[in-house]
């Protein structure tokens, strides 16, 4: 009897390690460029983004480049913002364990002025 209760034992602790390897596979993420309308990087943009499973802020690097590790899959908003420059906000959908390459062009506020 005792080896039938070890043998279940080991048994679902063999399932819960396999559970918990699978659960790191399940993020997501999403980089990319942050450019202005001259192709130059914008480095310090705020990205702040929103999931069923997480709110969280980063910044763009110096380069302008990007990356967003998100819990597993689902869709969100993303937010990407800089003083200077007309904000721009998306939606994505996106499944576990999948790279999304989106790049992002912020024009700054006095491109956005018609003068007539």
């Amino acid at each position: 009897m005792k080896n039938i209760h070890l043998i279940i034992l080991t048994f679902f602790i063999l399932v819960l390690q396999a559970c918990t390897l699978n659960g790191l596979n399940d993020q997501a993420s999403m980089y990319g460029i942050i450019s202005d309308s001259q192709d130059q990087p914008i480095s310090g943009v705020k990205i702040e983004y929103k999931t069923r499973n997480a709110v969280d802020s980063i910044f763009s690097s110096i380069d302008g480049t990007y990356r967003i590790t998100l819990p597993r899959g689902g869709c969100g908003y993303f937010n990407f913002s800089k003083e200077g420059y007309t904000p721009q906000t998306i939606g994505k959908s996106f499944k576990s364990g999948e790279e999304i390459n989106h790049n992002i062009i912020l024009n700054m506020i006095s491109e956005n002025i018609n003068p007539y």
